[in-house]
């Protein structure tokens, strides 16, 4: 089996969030802080401008629990591997772009069961990921040579917390450039 690269996504939810707010919300008053909060906990949950088919159509920020099939995007220059991510910037499929959700995922199991643990949320995707690049694409990603992949996946806490139990599989050009249009047809 051919590794893809495992992305945590975090989920939007005060809890996690609260390192990010906290210096300013001790700066403001009562109301302005909790606007603050409000709009540090809605990060995962931002969605794209989409036109009248459901595409994204204008380049902005969009939470990672708000991704669908087909979203384009341009990954962060310093990349995401391992990092815990709550957006990323989507663009129309018809402008350049350095990555693509290929599919999401749904990871087995009832909504109260434990974080089944890294190892086993990353076997999750390679099966899921890699199974929806070779029915989507036809090509068995192993001897593909135009893609890379990649996935975001729920975090512990994003498990427990938010009930986040999809992974989003992200097809990436190998050479590392632009492409334009939809790998997903």
């Amino acid at each position: 089996m051919v590794p893809i690269h495992r992305v945590a996504r975090a989920r939007a939810m005060i809890d996690v969030q609260h390192k990010e707010c906290t210096v300013s919300r001790y700066l403001f008053a009562l109301l302005a802080s909790a606007l603050l909060v409000a709009g540090c906990s809605s990060a995962g949950e931002q969605d794209a401008t989409r036109d009248e088919t459901g595409e994204v159509s204008e380049n902005e920020d969009i939470g990672v629990l708000k991704l669908r099939q087909g979203d384009c995007l341009i990954m962060p220059s310093d990349g995401i591997a391992g990092e815990e991510v709550e957006t990323l910037e989507a663009i129309p499929c018809t402008e350049p772009h350095d990555g693509e959700v290929l599919s999401i995922v749904t990871v087995d199991g009832d909504d109260e069961a434990p974080y089944p643990g890294d190892e086993a949320i990353s076997a999750e995707a390679q099966s899921g990921c890699l199974a929806s690049f070779e029915s989507i694409t036809g090509t068995d990603f192993a001897i593909d040579t135009e893609w890379d992949m990649t996935f975001l996946s729920p975090t512990s806490d994003s498990w427990t917390l938010g009930d986040d139990r999809e992974i989003v599989c992200i097809v990436l050009p190998l050479d590392g450039g632009m492409t334009t249009g939809l790998v997903t047809g």
